[in-house]
Parts: C-alpha cells; sequence; structure tokens
C-alpha cells in the first residue's frame, strides 16, 4: 500500500516537470514564430526603416566613409616635368595615399579649370620636401607643369579603391577617418561622389516655402546616361510646405 502510494506520488512529480518544462519550450518557440511572422509581414517602409538605422549606426563609429575629405591647397614649389606636386606640410599631411586629386586653377571640381593640368590623379605616396614642403608624388603617365598660381582639390577616390581590403568589410588603411571608402559585404560605398542606392533619385526643389520632391526610377544604371531605353523614369510629385 505504502509503495503504491509513493509510486503514484513520483509518477505526479513526473508528469507536472515534463508537462512545465514542455509548456515553457512551447512558449518559448511561440514567441520565436510570433516575432518572425512580424519580420515577414512588415511592410518594405518599416522593414528597410530598421535596416537604415543599422547602417546608420554602423556609418557613425565603426565605418564612416569618405565624408570629410574635401581640400583645396595651394601648390608652393614651382615644378617643370615632374609627376608630383610640392605642397605646405601641414596641407600635405592631410591627404590619404590612395585617394585622387585634381591639378589646376580654383577650387570649383565641375569647372574644367580646376583639372587642366591633371585629373584624378592617385596619390602614390607623400614624402619630405624641405623643412616646410611636402612631396605628393602622382601615378601619372606623363610629368606635368606645375606653378605657385595651381592647386590641387580632393576628389572621389576610383573604383576598386577598396581591392585590397582584406576580407569583406572595412577601409584601405582607417574606417573612421571620414576620408576613405569602404567595402560592406564586398560592396564598395561612399567614395566621396554623389551615389545612387537601389533604383531611386530624388529631385528637390524649393520656392517660397513650398517644396517639390520628384522621385524617379532607375531600373539600368548602365543605360541611364545613354537614356537608350527611357531610363530614367519619373513617378510622381510630391508636395510639401515649411
Amino acid at each position: 500500500m505504502i509503495s503504491e502510494i509513493i509510486e503514484k506520488w513520483i509518477k505526479g512529480i513526473l508528469i507536472d516537470g515534463i508537462t512545465g518544462n514542455l509548456s515553457g519550450l512551447f512558449d518559448n518557440v511561440n514567441a520565436k514564430v510570433g516575432e518572425i511572422a512580424s519580420d515577414v509581414g512588415s511592410t518594405p517602409q518599416a522593414w528597410n526603416s530598421g535596416i537604415f538605422n543599422m547602417l546608420r549606426s554602423l556609418s557613425e563609429t565603426v565605418v564612416q566613409g569618405c565624408r570629410s575629405y574635401a581640400y583645396t591647397y595651394a601648390i608652393t614649389v614651382a615644378q617643370t616635368d615632374a609627376k608630383s606636386v610640392i605642397l605646405k606640410k601641414t596641407d600635405a599631411a592631410n591627404l590619404v595615399v590612395g585617394s585622387a586629386i585634381d591639378v589646376g586653377d580654383g577650387s570649383d571640381r565641375q569647372k574644367a579649370s580646376s583639372y587642366a593640368v591633371a585629373s584624378s590623379a592617385v596619390i602614390l605616396s607623400i614624402e619630405a620636401y624641405d623643412d616646410n614642403n611636402s612631396r605628393v608624388n602622382l601615378d601619372l603617365a606623363a610629368g606635368i607643369t606645375t606653378t605657385t598660381s595651381n592647386k590641387i582639390n580632393t576628389i572621389a577616390w576610383r573604383s576598386g579603391s577598396c581591392d585590397n581590403v582584406l576580407g569583406v568589410d572595412g577601409s584601405p588603411t582607417n574606417c573612421t577617418s571620414g576620408k576613405e571608402p569602404f567595402i560592406i559585404q564586398g560592396i564598395e560605398c561612399m567614395v566621396g561622389a554623389y551615389e545612387v542606392y537601389a533604383d531611386a533619385i530624388f529631385k528637390l526643389e524649393s520656392a517660397d516655402g513650398v517644396f517639390k520632391i520628384t522621385p524617379w526610377i532607375c531600373k539600368k544604371a548602365s543605360e541611364i546616361t545613354n537614356n537608350a531605353i527611357g531610363w530614367p523614369i519619373q513617378v510622381n510629385v510630391i508636395w510639401k510646405t515649411a
């Protein structure tokens, strides 16, 4: 009799324990399934906002990209038939080996005069010239002639500047300097020029406190410039007031 009571008591404990554990397990599984279902059911806008916030956080703390690299410096020593420019030492110290510069007159990068002497010349190295100046050696096919009236302008990094980055994420030498592009999962980003992500372009116009936003869709970037198949296509016009 006593043995039967003890047997039932032990069975009760085991059944209660197993049931409790399974109940907790199923609760956890159901919660995870609910989270997944919620993510799957999110609108693209809601899902994308989370992705963009993540990318923004990454860009501010892990990799910044070329966002603070717009310099214009005067050439301090004239040269003839040289594959370099001479700049003030403190100016040259701000430049990054591997980046590109234009050599010409003025600081307006959109004008041909700013790259009349050399265009998109990659910096190979920077070395001392004298006590006050540095020589910036450039990757040029032929020597150039410069005067002290000429200036250099930093411009966008060339495509492929991150080819030597080890792995699939990171910058050539410094991820957080704000001067270098980066790759993320092998895709090169933020090279110091305007870039179009995904397939949308937005033209912004404003007058008298009224803002006009015109979205354009570009499905085939390689054919945007020659408009071969009618891209980009205007989608709509969005009006906003201040």
